[in-house]
């Protein structure tokens, strides 16, 4: 019965782990539609308001009404895509640090001294690869013996 229950543990644990995966796969999915709604909501409210033909709208005697309107529409929806690409909405796992061999990644962190909101990128401009910042994970360390 030992066997059967460190089994089932073993078997619990592989399927949180998948499920904690199918997780952040979907929250990653409905971050970016909830964007993509955020974007489209002003552009509908635009376009209901141009759309009801009311006579008395300055926007449809003047000769460029219609193409403001779409200039309008498609400098906000500019606007809004290139705001939710700089706070970085549209990057994959961007959510928080991630581990890679003991070591803490800390994606959009700047390197000590530099001042990049970006994060850290090391070496000459020609040539080299960048190299992301990187932070130590706390290890427990037993006490100096007296």
């Amino acid at each position: 019965t030992d066997l059967a229950d460190s089994y089932r543990e073993l078997i619990a644990g592989a399927l949180e782990a998948h499920l904690s995966i199918v997780s952040n796969r979907t929250n990653d999915i409905m971050r970016v539609l909830t964007v993509i709604a955020t974007i489209f909501i002003p552009l509908t409210f635009i376009a209901g308001l141009y759309g009801m033909n009311f006579q008395h709208q300055p926007e449809y005697s003047w000769k460029y009404g219609y193409h403001f309107a779409l200039l309008l529409m498609v400098g906000v929806a500019a606007s809004m895509y290139y705001y939710f690409r700089r706070t970085g909405v549209f990057v994959r796992g961007q959510a928080g640090p991630e581990m890679r061999g003991g070591r803490m990644v800390v994606p959009g962190t700047p390197a000590a001294g530099a001042g990049s909101r970006r994060g850290a990128v090391r070496g000459s401009a020609r040539g080299s690869a960048p190299t992301e910042t990187t932070r130590t994970a706390p290890t427990e360390t037993a006490p100096p013996e007296s």
